[in-house]
């Protein structure tokens, strides 16, 4: 609470902003990537446009959608828990693009 004349923080040194805005959406986004890669990583294998895999996708991951723990949607469809291995390898080869402007790792 503020006093009487007293002026109101940045907003920059407020914990709020960190938390609720900017950062915590950009947390959730870079696992939405990591997700991405992972499942992205099993049509590399079984071939891009593999239709047995598109198929397998759909069943199991877009056609129960909400009604399902995505966690366990993922485990369904990659056969085991999904995990960034497939992020940190196309950071390294410079094909994940971050949608920083350019400025990806």
């Amino acid at each position: 609470m503020l006093g009487p004349g007293e002026e109101p923080p940045p907003f920059q040194s407020e914990f709020s902003h960190t938390v609720q805005e900017y950062a915590a959406g950009f947390y959730g986004y870079l696992w939405s990537l990591i997700f991405a890669q992972d499942v992205f990583a099993r049509f590399i294998v079984d071939g891009r446009l593999n239709l047995r895999a598109g198929r397998e996708f759909r069943s199991k991951v877009l056609e129960p959608g909400a009604g399902r723990d995505e966690g366990e949607l993922l485990r369904d469809f990659l056969g085991r828990d999904p995990d960034e291995q497939a992020f940190f390898r196309d950071i390294e080869e410079g094909t994940v693009s971050l949608g920083l402007g350019g400025r990806d790792f």
